[in-house]
């Protein structure tokens, strides 16, 4: 079975790549941070970091930080290395030069292990307490949003330039995509994992205007996206540059208007065995990671997707599921997107009740125009 990785992954320097993970902790949330040339004032911000982790301003599970170093040229990593030396989750991955801070963050959720996976500037512009108040509307909704252009929000310090650029911006936004948001490039935002995975899948811009990518891609999967008021906090030596930028970004949501996503597969497999369903969903969730889509199938099965996995990553995880589970029955498909779409109600539901056991309201397999797929063909293609 072939995999898709959308995109496609950002290599990464492993010989730079620093693990210190408790061995035997469950990550409960993932905390992104892209950056690139940040050396000069990523301390800063990561003390902030530090001081709202102190506090559990977090949430109380277990916390990891992933830094992606998007080809720095500065000491970006070291600085990572020396302030957070003593935090035990913590990894640094470097990409081998800049690809942009959309890349950085894919690469960063392709390595998350988080439940809920988060990602922040390093500037920390919103403090990273506010984190909280994105958490809470990940109850309803699949992905949630900072926003400096709501009711209850506010900004300090604020350049005529960066206003100007970010409405200006935000209204090019609007008139070619249509989404009703106030503001999309406030980066600060959270994801349930699954859904993080899915979205992150099908996007391809690797740049400023990503954001948009995503948000575009998640209206298009009927996901419900919560925004949320936050204080931003301008900090001196952005990467933004108002002159060019603008038509970068640009030329970027124009062509998010006539790229076909429909060609994107997603490796999947339905799963049925012995178990009753309970049982079923809870020992597939323990092998596959709580990043990984899982919905209920048929009366007993579960479909589990595989996005950003790719065809290595697929086989080492499907046989992990025939070792581990009693007797399991593997079908093996693939998914376009639109395929994606009725299964979001159900991801939603499950992932909110952690794949503990549940009425199922999975659509039919044949509803869904989904077919088993032969091994080393695509899956098929949805009838419109």
């Amino acid at each position: 079975m072939p995999a898709h990785t959308g995109a496609g992954l950002p290599p990464v320097e492993r010989s730079l790549h620093v693990v210190r993970a408790a061995p035997n902790e469950a990550i409960e949330l993932s905390v992104i941070i892209p950056a690139f040339n940040e050396g000069a004032r990523i301390a800063q911000g990561l003390d902030k970091l530090s001081e709202s982790i102190n506090r559990g301003e977090l949430g109380q599970g277990v916390l990891e930080i992933l830094v992606i170093d998007d080809g720095s040229t500065d000491d970006t990593s070291a600085e990572v290395e020396r302030k957070l030396a003593s935090f035990a989750q913590l990894r640094v991955i470097r990409l081998p030069k800049n690809m942009g801070k959309g890349a950085a963050v894919r690469a960063g959720v392709a390595q998350a292990t988080g439940g809920v996976i988060a990602f922040m500037d390093a500037d920390m512009a919103v403090h990273p307490s506010t984190l909280q108040s994105l958490l809470v509307e990940l109850i309803g909704a699949g992905m949630a949003i900072g926003s400096r252009a709501m009711p209850g929000s506010s900004t300090e310090d604020t350049s005529l330039n960066r206003v100007v650029l970010g409405r200006t911006f935000n209204r090019i936004v609007s008139i070619l995509t249509g989404l009703p948001l106030r503001d999309t490039q406030c980066g600060f935002k959270a994801f349930r994992a699954p859904i993080a995975r899915i979205l992150f899948h099908c996007s391809h811009v690797d740049r400023f205007a990503f954001d948009v990518d995503l948000l575009v891609t998640a209206r298009r999967l009927g996901i419900k996206v919560a925004e949320v008021p936050v204080h931003w906090r301008q900090v001196a030596g952005s990467h933004i540059r108002p002159l060019s930028d603008p038509f970068r970004m640009a030329a970027d949501i124009l062509s998010l208007r006539w790229t076909s996503r429909e060609l994107l597969a997603m490796p999947a497999v339905v799963i049925t065995g012995s178990h009753h369903k309970g049982p079923l969903a809870g020992a597939t969730r323990e092998v596959v990671g709580p990043t990984l889509p899982i919905v209920p199938w048929d009366d007993e099965g579960l479909l589990v997707l595989f996005p950003m996995c790719d065809s290595m990553d697929v086989e080492r995880r499907l046989l992990l599921i025939e070792q581990r589970l009693a007797t399991p029955t593997l079908r093996p498909i693939n998914l376009t997107m639109a395929q994606v779409v009725p299964l979001i109600p159900s991801l939603i539901a499950a992932s909110a009740a952690d794949a503990r056991p549940r009425q199922s309201t999975a659509p039919d397999l044949a509803a869904t125009g989904i077919e088993d797929a032969q091994p080393g063909e695509p899956g098929p293609r949805y009838a419109q």
